[in-house]
């Protein structure tokens, strides 16, 4: 009698414990970055994860990894390929390199401003691409992204002209437009780590570097280049990946709660993006920086036969680069 008893209640807990288990099943994702904590991108993956873990009821967590701790970009992708971390954000620069399609949104000048690039990231063309990034099959799946302004050249001289560009070592992240581009303005490409370049730039083994103005203060590249030249050759977005089977193991409800979180995220940090670029173009300017703004029409026609030569790599590219020219 009492082992009967001791097996109904040992059937009941394990039946009770079989019923709450789905309600407090939690899936925790590590999302490590290479920016500071202070940057836009930083600030606004707080406020995706704080909706995602609300909204969620606690069943998503994500963890982020600021300041590079687990790794370059690349290192990051080639962790959330091996199943190590959940999520990562990175630039669309490096990705590049793994789903090489992703060039056409880093051609120079495919945007003809920033608000053109803003209405890319909202709309049908930008998840256009994300599309593309998934059906690569490379374990990892778009989700969206985040603002990260203009690329311009920084140096210790203006550079009003492409002529000016001529034969400078300009340092460049490892990407094949940002290689091709620096080819064709017959300047000489240069890939360095991002922590090498202020020492590269004081001692003279760089002539030049390229990037936005949050990127520029906070890296105290203003100290060893002090003038920043407003080309806006770029305008080259932040990516967020997931790892594609743990995508997969998301209810519809959280794929989607995800997915608007990362949007409202999105909105956020453009608006706080354009507000810290202004505040620090202030900064960088009472430290003795000089601001140029040279006419990008010179720029723009000695690059615009690049657009034309990644147009005849597939069909994929030219619709791409058709359908961002056509965003009005």
């Amino acid at each position: 009698m009492f082992s009967k008893l001791k097996s109904m209640v040992t059937v009941s807990i394990v039946a009770l414990a079989l019923s709450i288990t789905p309600a407090f099943a939690r899936t925790v994702i590590k999302l490590p970055h290479s920016l500071d904590v202070k940057h836009p991108v930083h600030i606004a993956m707080l406020k995706m994860a704080k909706e995602v873990k609300e909204k969620t009821k606690g069943q998503i967590i994500i963890k982020i990894y600021p300041n590079g701790v687990m790794g370059s970009e690349r290192e990051t992708v080639e962790l959330l390929q091996n199943n190590a971390v959940g999520m990562v954000k990175l630039s669309s620069l490096t990705l590049e390199n793994f789903v090489p399609v992703v060039t056409t949104v880093d051609l120079p000048y495919i945007f003809k401003n920033e608000a053109q690039f803003n209405k890319f990231m909202n709309n049908k063309v930008g998840q256009e691409v994300l599309d593309e990034i998934t059906a690569a099959k490379k374990g990892f799946t778009g989700l969206g992204y985040f603002s990260a302004g203009s690329r311009n050249f920084y140096t210790k001289k203006a550079i009003n002209t492409p002529a000016d560009l001529k034969g400078m070592k300009v340092r460049v992240i490892g990407s094949d437009a940002a290689v091709t581009m620096m080819k064709m303005l017959h300047a000489s490409p240069t890939p360095l780590p991002w922590g090498e370049i202020y020492t590269s730039l004081q001692q003279g083994i760089v002539d030049a570097a390229e990037n936005n103005i949050p990127a520029f203060y906070t890296s105290r590249h203003y100290e060893v280049a002090k003038v920043f030249t407003w080309d806006e050759h770029q305008f080259s977005p932040d990516v967020i990946l997931i790892n594609t089977k743990l995508w997969n193991k998301l209810s519809n409800t959280n794929k989607a709660i995800l997915k608007t979180a990362i949007q409202h995220a999105t909105a956020f940090e453009t608006a706080l993006f354009a507000k810290q670029t202004k505040d620090l173009q202030a900064k960088a300017a009472k430290k003795g920086v000089k601001f140029v703004h040279p006419n990008k029409a010179p720029f723009v026609t000695a690059l615009k036969p690049m657009i034309a030569q990644y147009a005849k790599k597939g069909k994929n590219y030219a619709k791409i680069i058709k359908d961002i020219q056509n965003i009005k």
